[in-house]
This record gives structure tokens, C-alpha cells and sequence, in this order.
């Protein structure tokens, strides 16, 4: 009978123990910005959302000039909607009629970064990010106003 009294309390510390290591993998981040660079030498449409913890708050449809020069990359930034808070953000682009998210919260090095999607062609594409610690003044434009630029 104490069997199985200590088998229940100690699947208890061991679920209580695991609860409490998941929650480092729960995190948070403030979305300084979100664009699109199209890589592309071909005009492109396309649709952007942003989600905060799976409610979507902000959603555009960007039409992105053809690179016509490969030394200069054409960046088109969404409009920043969303709060200034660190929140559990996601991004997601509709490329090829399919959305393909990029967890921002998962994937940022730091609490503070802007997302940028590559467009290589229609159907490929990259993500990555870039820690706000980087942004001066001449990137002012690239980011949201309720970033602080030193």
C-alpha cells in the first residue's frame, strides 16, 4: 500500500517538476518591425499577418516591386499595429497559397528584434531577424515609432 503511495507523489514532483521546465521555453519578445524584401526580379503580391499569441492584429497585402538591381535590396515594412509590449508574437506570410508562420517569440536571440521575410522566388523564401541593440538612427524609417533608436 506505500507502494503505491509513493509511486503517486513521486509522478507528482516529477509532472510538477516538468511544468515548471516548460514554462523557460515560454517567452516573449517586443516586434520592432515586420518587411518583406523581394529578391525576386519579378513583381510580387503578397499577404503578411501578424499574430499575437493566435489572434491575428495586424494583416496587409504588400505589393513589392521587381529587384532590378541585386546590390540594392527593396524592403516594404507592414504598418505597425500591434502593441509595444513583449508579447508571444508570430508572423505569417500566404506564400504559394499556403501560410507559413515564423514564430518570433521561438526564434529571437533577444527581447527586442524586427522579422524580415526574403522573397528568393514565388515559392521560396527565408526569415530572420535582427536585434534592436543594432537599430541606429539611419534604420529609424525601417522600424516602429515606439522604438527607442540611441
Amino acid at each position: 500500500m506505500k507502494r503505491r503511495h509513493y509511486l503517486s507523489m513521486g509522478s507528482a514532483c516529477a509532472i510538477g517538476g516538468v511544468a515548471g521546465c516548460l514554462s523557460i521555453f515560454e517567452s516573449d519578445v517586443q516586434l520592432a518591425a515586420v518587411s518583406v524584401v523581394n529578391e525576386y526580379e519579378e513583381e510580387q503580391t503578397l499577404e503578411i499577418r501578424v499574430l499575437d499569441d493566435g489572434t491575428e492584429v495586424q494583416h496587409s497585402e504588400l505589393d513589392l516591386d521587381a529587384d532590378d538591381d541585386p546590390r540594392r535590396l527593396r524592403s516594404e515594412r507592414v504598418d505597425c499595429v500591434w502593441s509595444s509590449e513583449a508579447r508571444p508574437y508570430t508572423v505569417e506570410a500566404n506564400i504559394d497559397d499556403e501560410w507559413k508562420p515564423f514564430d518570433v517569440a521561438a526564434e529571437a536571440k533577444t527581447d527586442c528584434v524586427s522579422v524580415r521575410l526574403h522573397l528568393v522566388s514565388p515559392t521560396s523564401y527565408f526569415w530572420s531577424t535582427y536585434p534592436c541593440e543594432d537599430v541606429d538612427e539611419s534604420d529609424s524609417e525601417y522600424v516602429c515609432d515606439f522604438i527607442d533608436i540611441d
